[in-house]
């Protein structure tokens, strides 16, 4: 599964971990810092994206957490 992009990659959260899903942290490639996480939320049967405070995102990169997610929800 693919977890590098071009500005961000994705690391599994080991303790994020919901009804069995796993969690992922999403991470700028440069700095390295925590910008976000995908979890399962279970009252939509598919994995969110929850970006921390004070991170923005261009449309480039919303692309790619999107398509993250879809490979998740697969």
């Amino acid at each position: 599964m693919r977890t590098r992009y071009r500005h961000i990659h994705f690391i599994e959260w080991p303790f994020g971990d919901t009804n069995g899903k796993k969690a992922y942290l999403c991470r700028n490639n440069r700095g390295l810092e925590d910008i976000g996480k995908c979890t399962f939320y279970p009252a939509w049967r598919k994995y969110v994206f929850e970006g921390h405070k004070g991170c923005v995102f261009d449309s480039s990169c919303l692309a790619d957490i999107i398509h993250f997610m879809g490979l998740l929800d697969k």
